[in-house]
């Protein structure tokens, strides 16, 4: 009786210890190019962040030979690289219009942000972190703290009605995030209304009335839709600097 106790205490806490190994946050960016860049990211998370994590960089390179050198930058700094199946760019990976252009970078950035989420952020027992391969942290920064009274976070985007977020950089809590599975980062016309990548996510909105979401910058950028990727890009990274409490 008391060994039996005993056993299922040490399984308590073996499956407790699991339990927090899992829970690591997640970070997922999609390389396409300059994997020098993979390189510069993870030094920053290293140096900038605080948390328990694990850094996935998915493969998207079109071409072998830029192919071979995002994993063998990976391999070198001892990341894990997923491949992401060039197929997905040749047929349909998410809803498509019969004339759409399957090699339009609005459409490759979907379909790899939507292919990351379906074969590991989704499944992820924790936090998960999507940011671009050409941004980098400037400052110490505490994701799970940033996230512990949400359940997403990412930067408003808005087409005449149509609200949803940014692709660039979006923080998930999949542990509490409901129906996680239907989140949609497809690039399509929504209500008639054309949006990029992230705006599948309108329909997730309006679905989840009471999804606890910290929008990223309303307090720092107005006109958040006037401005150039590349400014957004500067902009969200000023931005890391003033989220942490």
């Amino acid at each position: 009786m008391i060994k039996s106790f005993f056993n299922s205490i040490l399984f308590f806490l073996f499956v407790i210890n699991i339990s927090a190994l899992e829970a690591k946050v997640l970070i997922i960016t999609h390389s396409y190019n300059r994997p020098d860049f993979i390189e510069i990211q993870d030094k920053t998370f290293k140096k900038f962040l605080s948390d328990d994590y694990e850094f996935v960089v998915f493969n998207d390179a079109p071409k072998d030979e830029m192919c071979q050198q995002i994993q063998e930058m990976c391999t070198n700094l001892d990341i894990r690289c997923i491949r992401i199946p060039q197929s997905i760019h040749t047929a349909p990976y998410l809803t498509r219009e019969r004339n759409d252009d399957l090699q339009n970078p609005g459409i490759r950035c979907a379909n790899v942000v939507q292919y990351s989420l379906d074969v590991l952020g989704f499944d992820h027992d924790g936090i998960v972190m999507i940011i671009d391969a050409d941004m980098f942290l400037i400052q110490p920064f505490n994701i799970t703290e940033y996230l512990k009274d949400f359940q997403l976070a990412g930067v408003p985007q808005k087409r005449q009605h149509v609200n949803y977020i940014w692709n660039g950089l979006v923080f998930f809590n999949m542990n509490t995030l409901e129906d996680k599975t239907s989140i949609d980062f497809n690039c399509l016309k929504v209500e008639g209304v054309g949006v990029d990548v992230g705006g599948g996510l309108f329909h997730y909105f309006a679905s989840h009335p009471l999804l606890r979401f910290n929008s990223i910058g309303n307090e720092y950028i107005n006109e958040w839709t006037d401005l150039s990727a590349r400014q957004k890009k500067h902009a969200v990274v000023e931005l890391l600097y003033h989220m942490q409490p």
